[in-house]
Formats: structure tokens, sequence, C-alpha cells
């Protein structure tokens, strides 16, 4: 780049690529609480009792093969035998009652609202990348009052509802439903063939709002998923060691749906030229330049 086009450059020094669940928040007691909540409404409901309730929610889940599906009531096998007007009210139900309760364990980790505001003030753009529906990661950044903090958003699509005898629940409908801001310079939904890990969408959000000299800094509590990408994209990654979930904490969650992915319940072998943080906060010290974020503020 030339001196004239050095000067007219306006891209940013550095951008934050970061996930979202188990990065900036605890998806499992997000989850958790939502469905400590659920299950015994589906219990009064219904007339099951909390065992059936809960195989009810895991068939549905097989079904659907995904936990986010907004409309996973309707998947249960015992809504095949409601008449249209109460299935129709169990899913409006379902959802508000599952939102209300998930609310409760909605907390963003220490140090992140901080941090976030700490890069706004000094110029560095964040967008979130994350394999959750856009609309569900929109609407849980919205509760915290994260989502101003954002340049952009990279999420998958919203799901197809089911087709059936009876109507499904509008999505503009759901509690809590937010539509991405419009001043986002990206939103962008991701087909499920697109899902991490993908070094291409990095590069296109790299692309999108940086420029040849932007250093990209990823953070995300998967290795494969989200560190690993980056670092073959020749990107700076930090890996959100504080994100490991804890199991012991989420019995409902992980009787409907036991997690599988090691590298988010143990410590994994990080990669060469990968740093492990131990708060959110500590993004900001991998940034040239800048003094550790607890002395600015």
């Amino acid at each position: 780049m030339n001196p004239v086009e050095k000067a007219h450059d306006k891209s940013p020094q550095v951008l934050l690529v970061t996930d979202l669940d188990n990065t900036l928040y605890d998806f499992g007691q997000y989850f958790e609480a939502g469905l400590k909540r659920l299950i015994p409404v589906l219990m009064s409901l219904l007339a099951i009792d909390e065992n059936e309730a809960l195989l009810q929610v895991r068939a549905a889940l097989s079904r659907t093969k995904n936990l986010e599906n907004p409309f996973i009531v309707e998947h249960m096998p015992i809504t095949e035998s409601l008449s249209k007007n109460e299935a129709r009210d169990l899913a409006r139900t379902a959802n508000i009652e599952f939102w209300e309760g998930a609310k409760s364990g909605l907390y963003a980790y220490p140090g992140v609202e901080p941090t976030l505001r700490h890069l706004r003030a000094i110029g560095v753009p964040v967008v979130a990348h994350t394999d959750a529906p856009i609309h569900q990661a929109i609407r849980r950044l919205r509760f915290l009052q994260l989502d101003g903090f954002f340049q952009g958003i990279v999420a998958t699509s919203w799901f197809r509802k089911r087709q059936g005898p009876y109507p499904t629940a509008l999505v503009v409908a759901l509690p809590g439903f937010r539509s991405p801001p419009r001043r986002y310079k990206v939103t962008w939904r991701l087909s499920p063939t697109e899902a991490k890990p993908n070094r291409q969408v990095l590069k296109r959000i790299a692309s999108t709002i940086g420029g040849r000299e932007t250093q990209v800094l990823v953070v995300g509590d998967s290795v494969t998923r989200d560190v690993q990408p980056a670092i073959e994209s020749g990107f700076i990654a930090a890996w959100a060691q504080y994100g490991i979930r804890d199991t012991s904490k989420e019995p409902l969650l992980q009787s409907v749906v036991p997690s599988r992915l090691s590298d988010l319940l143990v410590q994994p072998e990080l990669p060469d030229g990968c740093s492990a943080i131990d708060t959110f906060a500590d993004v900001v010290n991998l940034i040239p330049g800048q003094l550790p974020l607890p002395i600015l503020i």
C-alpha cells in the first residue's frame, strides 16, 4: 500500500471475531434454567410425570436434531394426540415459560460488558460468529444489553416450521424476539453446510470488516470449531478456557441432550500460536499497544 492509499485507508487495525455461547455467557446455565421452568409446565398441562416430560423433550430433540428449534414442543410425540387448539396453546405457553425461566440463568461472564465497551471506545470492531440460530443469538444479546457493542452477527438461518394439521407459532411472536439491528454492517444467515469450523466464513468476515493490514483476533470456547480454523487462516486466536462447562450443574439439560463435545468439557491440547485466556477481558492484552483492561477501567 503506497502512502496515498494508506492515508485514505479507513480499515481498523484490529478486528475481534467472537463466539457467543460459553464465551460471553454460560449457555448451559441459560438452557438449564429454561428447562427448570418448562418441565413442570409440561407435567401440569399434559398430566405426565417428570420422567415422561423429559422423555418427550428428548424425543423431540432427536427429531429436530437441534437444541434451539423454537418449535420443539410441537415435535413431541404426545402432541400428535392433541387437538389443534390444545397443540397451539401448548406451543405458545411452552415458548413463554421456557424464555421466562431461561432469562433467570442468562448472565454475561465477568468483564464482558466493560471489555466490549472499551473495545468500542478504542475503535476495535466486534463481530459475533456463532452456530446458534440468528434470532436466538440476537434475543440473548439484546436481553444482556450487549447487542449495541457489535458491528455484525454471523449465525445460522432460522428454522422451517413443522408442516402439520395445526398452525405453528410465528417466529415474530416468540417471547423476547428481536431482529438483527439494521445498523449492523454484517448480518449473515449461514446454511448448515457453512457451520463451524469454517475458515472461509472467517476470511469473509475479515475481508468485509477489515482491510489488508487489519489484525484479526478470534476468541471462542471450542478449540476445534473456533481456535483451529482461526490459526489455519493466519489469524490470532484465543481459547476461552473459562467457558468449560460444568455438566453437574445442568442435570436436566444432560438428561435430554448429553454433551458430546469433549473440548467444551475438558482442557484440550492447544495448537501453536493460541493463547488461553482466563476472562474475556484478557482479549485486550492480545491487542498491540493496549494496557491490561483492569488498569483502564
